[in-house]
Order: structure tokens, then C-alpha cells, then sequence
């Protein structure tokens, strides 16, 4: 496990072929392992074709509310935020500090890009820390063989053999593909 001073998307991967255009999500920006932070800043980017924001809600933590400097712009692909704490936030347990609504657009794939992460103590330092994005899935890629049958256990060497495979697409997008057929390593035979 990572050590020192996180700050990451919770849940750090949502993949889920059900999620259609029109569906919604919260991730959380989650803080773990800081001493004395008074300030985060945090941009945090995504891919506009299939996701797009709809609600920033920043979070009471340790009993008070952040001033908070916020820019989000879906056009862009891109959510920024700026919160100082009047009294410095010192934690060992994962804390929320804000949540972040997306509804699904399309189908797809976006990386939740958690970069540009500042962490500051009381003193105007910096804190050392390790970002950690996020990821959200609805399509699924899952070509998979299902069965491998051959006509015979054994045969002679120049006697012909048989295979039957069956391939599935498990997934939830088509796709092309290949079969591909070793006798130890030298391929005997390819089928599309």
C-alpha cells in the first residue's frame, strides 16, 4: 500500500456496462495521511465526449467549512478547486473534502485525471503527497474463448485433427478479432 500523504478519487475505478448516457455518478476527492494542510488545490480533468459535471458539493471537514475558490468548465473538460481551512486539517483516516456529480454522456471510456495537486501547511510550505486518478468504464472489452475441443485426443503424425473453438464476445462493443492456433510455439493456423 502507498504511504505518506494521499490525495485521490474515491473510488478510484467505476466500471459498469449499465451505466448508460443520462446515468449519474458522485466521485469524492479523498485526503489521507496529513499533518497541519491548510491548503488544496486540485484539478482534476476528464473526457468530455463521455462524461460531463453537473454538482461540486464541498465538504464540512473537522467541524468547518473551507473557503473555497472553484472553476469548472465541461466544455473543457475540467474541474479546479482551491480550499483553505481556517484551522489546519491533521488526519490518519481518509477524509472527503468535496464530491463531484458526472452524468454519463455516451458510452466509453475517461481517465479521471487528478493532476496540478498542491498541498500547503500552516506555514506556507509544501506538503509532499502522491495524487491518484480515477478511472470510469462503460464499454467492456471481453473477448474470451470459451471451449477448445478436438476431435481426438491423439493422432499420428501427418493425420488430420480437428479443433473446434468457440470465441465469445463477452463485452459489451463489437469487435474483430483473431483466432490464433500454436503447436508449441510455430503457429498452424489463424482464423478471423
Amino acid at each position: 500500500p502507498p504511504v505518506g500523504t494521499r490525495l485521490y478519487v474515491d473510488p478510484p475505478e467505476i466500471i459498469d456496462p449499465t451505466m448508460e448516457p443520462s446515468s449519474t455518478f458522485d466521485i469524492n476527492i479523498t485526503i489521507d495521511d496529513v499533518i497541519d494542510m491548510r491548503i488544496c488545490e486540485f484539478n482534476l480533468t476528464y473526457d468530455t465526449t463521455v462524461l460531463g459535471w453537473f454538482s461540486i458539493d464541498i465538504l464540512r471537514v473537522q467541524g468547518q467549512m473551507p473557503r473555497a475558490l472553484t472553476d469548472a468548465n465541461d466544455e473543457f473538460g475540467y474541474v479546479w478547486i482551491r480550499l483553505t481551512y481556517s484551522t489546519s486539517v491533521t488526519t490518519s483516516d481518509p477524509i472527503a473534502l468535496v464530491t463531484i456529480g458526472f452524468h454519463v454522456e455516451a458510452m466509453g471510456v475517461s481517465l479521471l485525471d487528478l493532476h496540478d495537486t498542491e498541498l500547503t501547511d500552516s506555514v506556507g510550505q509544501p506538503i509532499p503527497h502522491t495524487a491518484f486518478d480515477g478511472f470510469f468504464a462503460t464499454l467492456i472489452q471481453d473477448i474470451a474463448v470459451t471451449s477448445a475441443v478436438p476431435s481426438k485426443n491423439w493422432a499420428y503424425k501427418g493425420e488430420l485433427l480437428n479443433i473446434n473453438v468457440t470465441a465469445k464476445n463477452l463485452g459489451n462493443m463489437e469487435e474483430s478479432f483473431e483466432v490464433k492456433a500454436y503447436y508449441d510455439s510455430a503457429p498452424i493456423g489463424t482464423i478471423p
